[in-house]
């Protein structure tokens, strides 16, 4: 009954959380709770002689989602989310950023409250940690999540509409909106658009506007997959920065393999009007140990021209991920 409840009430499309799918810790007739969580460490070396290797802790998700059957055309549901012990958190400490209230319907799922925003859905690649050079920044101060978003998606039968809106300016982010729109052209070939308006951050002396849009192709045969995207990038007011990106990457599962490649470009002009130029190519190997345990290892070669404070070189990763 549990996951008839949840999956009715919060699919993953519509709210994401930090964690994955996870176990039942509560069920009754209307009721439903679910625990679910991530823990991900990696010897790390970014594609850059600027930054040393080191061991860190990539990934330590915990979610907490609930929902509450009102009638037979409306549930209820709730997230809490944390950040557990990240390295990029103070002193490895917990923070939140899913807590979210909302309602679900025939006609999509409406929420309230901190949550991811479609943006951070964007990407046909296959990359597991390592496309900084040719990667496009189609967000707002990294701003993925917010604590004052309202969120609306729908899934149809072969198609999904989804829209945010962050209504107010806080945490140094920005207030505006982004939408996503995807179809299913054919069983394995769906086309997914996004797009993002958001204006001036609460650091207002950098008084920045921006705009961004990026549009998905994905194929998927069996155990081949091939993904390619095109977006754009306009910041305007103290950094003025308009960058297109183009993305193609494939991945194959053989066994409890999957072996992924990709190449990112991006060009345009960034602050003061200066030239920038940069790929990226990649590729990885992730053996699946089980439903629940990955590991695995990934390189990447940059090539950046119009940024003098990078100086590139080999790139790699190696690490293990537990999910429950």
């Amino acid at each position: 009954m549990k996951k008839t409840i949840l999956a009715l009430a919060i699919p993953a499309a519509l709210v994401a959380t930090a964690a994955n799918a996870g176990v039942t810790v509560y069920e009754n007739d209307a009721t439903a709770v679910q625990l679910s969580g991530a823990v991900e460490v990696q010897y790390y070396q970014k594609a850059t002689k600027a930054v040393d290797s080191e061991l860190r802790i990539d990934d330590g998700a915990l979610a907490i989602d609930a929902a509450h059957v009102i009638n037979d055309n409306l549930t209820a549901f709730a997230g809490l989310s944390f950040i557990v012990g990240e390295d990029q958190n103070p002193n490895g400490g917990v923070t939140t950023d899913g807590t979210f209230v909302g309602l679900s319907s025939n006609f999509g799922a409406l929420s309230f409250g901190r949550q991811y925003l479609y943006i951070d859905d964007i990407g046909a690649g296959v990359e597991i940690e390592l496309k900084d050079a040719g990667a496009i920044s189609v967000d707002l101060n990294d701003q993925t999540t917010s604590s004052d978003t309202i969120k609306y998606g729908y899934q149809g039968d072969n198609f999904f509409v989804g829209a945010d809106y962050v209504a107010n300016q806080n945490e140094g982010k920005a207030k505006g909106f982004d939408v996503k729109a995807g179809y299913d052209i054919l069983d394995n070939l769906n086309l997914t658009g996004y797009y993002a308006d958001f204006d001036s951050a609460q650091d207002t002396a950098a008084n920045v506007a921006q705009k961004s849009y990026q549009v998905e192709l994905r194929y998927t045969l069996d155990a081949l997959y091939v993904g390619a995207s095109f977006g754009n990038v306009d910041k305007s007011g103290a950094a003025n920065v308009d960058l297109n990106s183009y993305e193609v990457a494939a991945a194959y599962t053989l066994g409890q393999n999957t072996f992924g490649l990709g190449y990112a470009y991006t060009d345009g002009t960034q602050e003061a009007n200066t030239d920038y130029k940069a790929s990226s190519v990649y590729g990885n190997i992730v053996r699946a140990l089980n439903d629940n345990v990955n590991v695995y290892a990934e390189v990447s070669l940059e090539d950046v021209k119009g940024d003098a404070a990078i100086d590139n070189e080999l790139g790699y990763v190696a690490g293990m991920e537990v999910t429950f």
